[in-house]
């Protein structure tokens, strides 16, 4: 998906880009400023997946995959997407039951979308040399009703990305 932005980025020529995301959008635009820094001029990365910097997810992730198989055996589709969209699973989705009724409507009508996004974060390999040498300034963005497993991996990535801040 950060190619697909890149390709948007030098059709528009509106490089260098300010880039800003959410959740797995966090995750795109901080791949895309670590592959193509000439692209950025920086990145607001709202709670970031960052999941893979933390080993203690590994064990959340398999829970939320058992989790998210025994709603599909129950109660199909539906059961999966609505378990993903309460925020009951500690690792994907986490904090999702804070969004509006209204912006969640989508995913019921098309749940392929999110399960195709369910393996994104954690399937992203964490360029962890690469977060160090950043050239383009971060900021990493948390509240207070950031999940704690988010507000752990915000954390640890700011610990490792260049030029980069946390803020709340």
């Amino acid at each position: 998906q950060s190619e697909d932005a890149a390709v948007l980025i030098e059709s528009l020529g509106a490089g260098p880009a300010m880039l800003s995301g959410a959740g797995i959008g966090a995750v795109i635009a901080l791949d895309l400023t670590l592959r193509r820094p000439e692209l950025v001029s920086g990145a607001v990365l709202v709670e970031p997946d960052a999941l893979a910097l933390l080993p203690e997810a590994t064990e959340a992730l398999s829970d939320d995959r058992r989790a998210l198989e025994a709603a599909v055996a129950e109660r199909g589709t539906e059961g999966a997407v609505a378990l993903y969209l309460s925020g009951r699973l500690a690792a994907l989705g986490a904090g999702l039951d804070r969004l509006p009724t209204a912006l969640t409507v989508e995913a019921h009508r098309r749940p392929a979308g999110i399960f195709a996004e369910l393996g994104a974060a954690p399937a992203w390999s964490m360029p962890l040399v690469r977060l160090a040498d950043a050239e383009r300034p971060s900021r990493i963005v948390i509240a207070p009703s950031t999940p704690p497993l988010l507000r752990e991996a915000a954390r640890a990535l700011q610990g490792r990305l260049g030029a980069s801040e946390t803020v709340e």
